[in-house]
């Protein structure tokens, strides 16, 4: 059994890595951000996925460094794609799972300046894993799409689902919230990543949710300013 976790677990985490590199090499001009990873085994144990340490730094700076936390259920994710916002910011992807069913997808919001590295802002999107994805577009050099695909039928554990993606009540949404979400029909673009840790195996979504985010953190669209 021991052996088969960590085989499922080594798949997980080299598939996040595939998405890191093929990411990172469309992610276009500086700041680019240096990605070390410091994790328990293959990118988790079991059922349960994360890494222990993230250390994200520019050039030879010392580096931002976000550590796992059992007492308070932090979880700190396996690294994905990344893409610069303007010439003073990164988004970073990533994924998560404590288990049961459930995975996390998180966006951070870096804030590079003068060779240092600072947790701006964080979304973390937590569904089953048969939801997990976030279908990623960029618009314009200031502004990355976030969609949360449309779900369409029965959901596991849906009382554990949330959406947060800022400190104040309105920007923490419960499953019943998520699904009220204004959705819109897209097609899809050659550019368009559909980002769903750790296989990629999720279909492309008729209609999502959009928020956006930029140098000024994370917020929800309305159709009429989506696209």
């Amino acid at each position: 059994m021991k052996s088969t976790e960590l085989s499922v677990g080594a798949r997980c985490f080299a598939m996040s890595l595939l998405v890191l590199a093929q990411a990172t090499a469309m992610a276009g001009p500086a700041p680019i951000l240096k990605v070390e990873v410091v994790s328990p085994g293959p990118g988790g144990t079991g059922t349960s996925h994360s890494v222990d340490e993230l250390r994200l730094s520019v050039g030879s700076s010392a580096p931002l460094i976000l550590r796992s936390d059992a007492k308070s259920d932090r979880l700190i994710p396996i690294p994905g794609p990344q893409y610069p916002i303007g010439d003073k910011h990164v988004l970073l992807l990533g994924w998560s799972s404590q288990g049961g069913g459930m995975e996390t997808i998180n966006a951070l919001l870096l804030h590079v300046e003068n060779g240092r590295v600072l947790l701006q802002s964080e979304l973390a999107l937590t569904t089953d894993r048969a939801g997990a994805a976030l279908l990623v577009r960029r618009e314009g050099p200031d502004t990355i799409l976030l969609g949360i695909p449309e779900r369409i039928g029965p959901a596991h554990n849906e009382d554990e689902w949330s959406l947060v993606f800022g400190p104040t009540r309105g920007e923490h949404l419960d499953a019943r919230q998520i699904r009220k979400l204004p959705l819109v029909a897209e097609k899809r673009r050659s550019a368009d990543l559909l980002y769903a840790p750790p296989f990629q195996a999720a279909p492309y979504p008729q209609r999502v949710a959009w928020l956006s985010a930029s140098r000024n953190g994370f917020a929800l669209l309305t159709p009429t300013k989506s696209r």
